[in-house]
């Protein structure tokens, strides 16, 4: 459905294809105009989707767009409705330019504390350190820390990073010798560059050894979603950051650079 959107966007702004279109928007490829002039989809990626009503969806995709006229990249947030057919997700018509989306403040609360310094006396810590370093850096003996029946791939190929730092975790113990832990993983990408990866692993004791059952990007949640429905207020758009102008539209915002 996401997928639909994002492509139907791209149809949208810079014209259909005929070997596809009609697969994955209702009008007929020979009843949309041929194209926007001057305008290059350089991404597009869906950052939010609200149910309209059953199988119909309201999607946000953040598209950058690439001006020839202005030599500048403009990244636009433009809404459009899928519904889902018997024959899969169709996009409805051409999209909305809206404002950004905002999360409403204090909407998702995560479980347990948030990661603190690591503790090295810690037998968790030291096990996620040593799961994770593996895990990040290529290491084929990355299942060393795995419990019996967990089987883990390498995330990374070998020598595509360079220092691995766990930079903070957080321990919840649980019963029945069960442990989550939420960490931060710092990796050096280059001798400038250092990027910061959040994991949530789940561990079990067992004969005196800590070992890891799963790993992944999204920690537990502390109770239900809240309803966006509960609360009609929305927040006053965002003031545009430093070296970013608006939009020729008077929607979403401009950078110089082609990566923004």
């Amino acid at each position: 459905m996401l997928g639909t959107a994002e492509w139907a966007v791209r149809v949208s702004l810079t014209g259909p294809d005929p070997a596809t279109t009609s697969s994955v928007v209702v009008d007929p490829a020979d009843r949309r105009r041929p194209s926007v002039a001057g305008v290059d989809v350089v991404a597009a990626t869906a950052v939010r989707a609200v149910p309209v009503e059953d199988g119909y969806w309201a999607v946000v995709v953040a598209t950058d767009v690439r001006s020839a006229e202005r030599g500048a990249t403009f990244r636009w947030f433009l809404e459009i409705g899928v519904v889902e057919t018997g024959s899969g997700p169709v996009a409805v018509t051409d999209p909305a330019l809206v404002p950004a989306p905002v999360a409403p403040v204090g909407s998702v609360q995560l479980a347990g504390p948030g990661p603190g310094r690591p503790d090295r006396s810690d037998p968790v810590t030291e096990t996620v350190s040593s799961f994770l370093t593996a895990l990040v850096t290529g290491d084929p003996a990355v299942n060393r820390w795995t419990a019996p029946g967990v089987d883990v791939w390498p995330a990374a190929e070998a020598g595509v990073f360079g220092e691995v730092e766990l930079t903070g975790i957080a321990v919840t113990r649980h019963a029945g010798s069960a442990a989550t832990a939420r960490a931060e993983l710092a990796v050096e990408i280059d001798d400038d560059s250092v990027v910061v990866f959040a994991y949530t692993v789940q561990l079990v004791e067992r004969e005196g050894r800590w070992e890891v059952t799963d790993v992944g990007g999204a920690p537990p949640l502390s109770g239900p979603v809240d309803d966006p429905d509960d609360d009609p207020t929305v927040p006053p758009p965002s003031s545009p950051a430093t070296g970013v102008t608006p939009s020729p539209t008077g929607g979403g915002s401009s950078s110089r650079t082609t990566n923004p």
